[in-house]
């Protein structure tokens, strides 16, 4: 079932007398805001005329049309096209229900959205056809139609028939233009045998009943991180963000900004901040989506102290407070080579001498770590350590 309320109120609804509507097939804009949604290309009082009034139908019978949303927004009217001639004589009747469906499998629409019960339809000898609009829900005019949509859904509107049309007599009917019929655009609901068809297979135009859509304007949404895009409402709700209004900028919005994980190098804890806290009393921010809880601020690593040997002492606040240097997250002292005080002291007995020279001439060539005559680290001992060695002779300092 759908997850919209369908709304049932037993009234009259109020027509409106109208020759404002637009040539041409299609959606065209009526204002800066709103569109009206049509398939047919009717032209009150055009002349040659525009369109045909159908044939008759029986109480509980359904016509309409399928339309498709031209953006996401919401259905705020309905206009049906309505004609008989009477002569001098402005001619009302009160029909069943004006019914809007959700997009269903053509030709069945889906579930009921809206049913405005009763509506009271003109026939005006002067307006050929009468434009009756719908905006309301009840007769005073308090209870607006307000239905949300999305771009690419096709929603079905119909009348019901209360009372069995009479055309030979001059009686109104619903009316269709005559340029064509539209593919999958048009209903017929027969309550005989309580089927919907195709009303193409019977008429050759579209008929003329029309939503009147105001389409959704991007605004600035707030999104859970904190930052600010401009967004169309639904795309805002769909990224789980806060909009803030349709015509919104985001210089003129402030987000919330959200707390996360906060890590202090002065003392090793963690507060949930904001990033901008954060940074204001000396911490670490660890991005959205982190919290203390979760959150390991300082990892354990290896630490090479300064005599040249290596601790697992724990993280890299522990390794600056023994003045040594930190070999990141997840390292180990095995087999790791940290570098010595003296690196030319081969055999570190506090001199550089013929005994560190021998060492070094013996390692000659490719030498993996931890290898001490590799005075540069390069993995060779070579010329360029036996340099080092020789402008380092002496007594280490």
């Amino acid at each position: 079932m759908s997850n919209r309320r369908t709304v049932l109120n037993h009234v009259v609804s109020m027509a409106t007398l109208s020759s404002l509507f637009l040539a041409g097939a299609g959606s065209q804009s009526v204002s800066a805001q709103e569109i009206i949604v049509k398939n047919d290309a009717v032209v009150t009082n055009a002349t040659p005329p525009t369109f045909v009034i159908l044939n008759d139908f029986t109480t509980g019978d359904q016509a309409g049309a399928r339309l498709v949303m031209p953006c996401d927004g919401r259905i705020v009217g309905v206009q049906v096209g309505w004609f008989g001639w009477f002569p001098n004589v402005i001619f009302q009747s009160i029909e069943t229900a004006l019914h809007i469906y959700e997009d269903g499998t053509f030709p069945d629409p889906g579930d009921e959205l809206v049913t405005v019960v009763n509506p009271l339809l003109t026939s005006h000898p002067f307006l050929q056809p009468t434009i009756n609009e719908y905006r309301t829900l009840d007769a005073e005019l308090t209870m607006p139609i307000d239905i949300p949509v999305v771009e690419g859904e096709a929603i079905t509107v119909t009348l019901e028939f209360a009372n069995p049309t009479n055309v030979a007599i001059g009686g109104p009917n619903v009316v269709s233009d005559i340029d064509g019929c539209t593919t999958e655009g048009n209903v017929f609901f027969l309550s005989n045998s309580s089927t919907w068809v195709d009303a193409c297979l019977a008429i050759g135009g579209d008929l003329v009943f029309r939503l009147i859509v105001v389409c959704d304007v991007e605004g600035a949404c707030c999104l859970p991180d904190g930052s600010c895009e401009l967004l169309l409402p639904n795309d805002c709700a769909a990224q789980g963000g806060q909009f803030e209004g349709q015509g919104t900028d985001c210089a003129s919005v402030t987000c919330v900004q959200p707390d996360a994980a906060c890590c202090f190098p002065a003392s090793g804890g963690c507060l949930d901040l904001t990033d901008f806290d954060c940074g204001i009393t000396g911490g670490l921010w660890q991005g959205f989506g982190t919290d203390c809880a979760t959150f390991v601020c300082f990892p354990p690593g290896a630490c090479c102290l300064q005599d040249g040997t290596c601790t697992d002492i724990g993280n890299v606040i522990d390794c600056n407070l023994a003045e040594g240097t930190f070999q990141g997250v997840g390292t180990t002292c095995a087999g790791l080579f940290c570098p010595l005080p003296c690196p030319a002291d081969v055999s570190q007995d506090g001199n550089v001498n013929v005994t560190d020279l021998l060492s070094l001439l013996a390692a000659w060539g490719p030498c993996g770590a931890p290898c001490p005559p590799d005075i540069n680290t390069d993995g060779n001992v070579n010329v360029t350590d036996l340099l080092a060695l020789l402008g380092a002779w002496g007594a280490c300092p």
